[in-house]
């Protein structure tokens, strides 16, 4: 979580409510998980998406392994 929040600046759509409720705000069942809301990701600067490329490329290989 930490590296999206130091990657990526984090933003609501305008015009946009994100219910955090614990009564409304997530979808029940098997897994309990927060309702869709949209967002904007917005790299904090050319660095850092050529931090984030990198380290992609690094683990790449390794990712590649859980392919079916």
């Amino acid at each position: 979580m930490a590296k999206l929040v130091w990657a990526f600046d984090i933003s609501l759509q305008e015009h946009t409510i994100a219910d955090d409720s614990i009564l409304s705000g997530y979808d029940g069942g098997l897994l309990v998980c927060p309702k869709r809301f949209p967002l904007i990701l917005k790299p904090r600067s050319l660095e850092h998406v050529a931090i984030v490329d990198g380290e992609m490329e690094r683990v790449q290989p390794f990712l590649d392994t859980f392919k079916g």
